[in-house]
């Protein structure tokens, strides 16, 4: 509640203002906003702090997942990646990502590395 002698803002339970010293007069009116506004501030300040806890679970169960996926390795996930082909034809190439090596046939050649 707001002191009429020097504006200082108290709290609704105060009665007499912890600047000046001044008995602030009590209405229901007031007090009421009063308690309304603190309800409101609390409110959002709980909604707030609880977004924040998700976001950091969230962004800790993601940073668990991708752990565990480095670890792991791909098991049973073969990534498979289409990509549109240059001919006429609309057709897209497949192309495989394998995790283990393999021996090329005889009559492939190697591609070179980039000088």
């Amino acid at each position: 509640m707001q002191c009429k002698k020097c504006g200082f803002e108290n709290e609704t339970t105060e009665t007499y203002c912890k600047l000046c010293g001044a008995r602030i007069t009590f209405t229901v009116g007031r007090a009421e906003s009063s308690l309304l506004d603190r309800a409101t501030t609390q409110s959002a300040d709980l909604v707030e702090s609880e977004l924040r806890r998700m976001l950091v679970l969230a962004i800790a169960l993601f940073f668990v997942l991708v752990t565990v996926k480095v670890m792991y390795g791909q098991g049973n996930w073969k990534p498979t990646y289409l990509v549109p082909s240059v001919s006429g034809t609309g057709a897209y190439a497949r192309i495989y990502y394998l995790s283990e090596p393999r021996e090329l046939p005889a009559d492939t050649l190697p591609i070179p590395a980039p000088k």
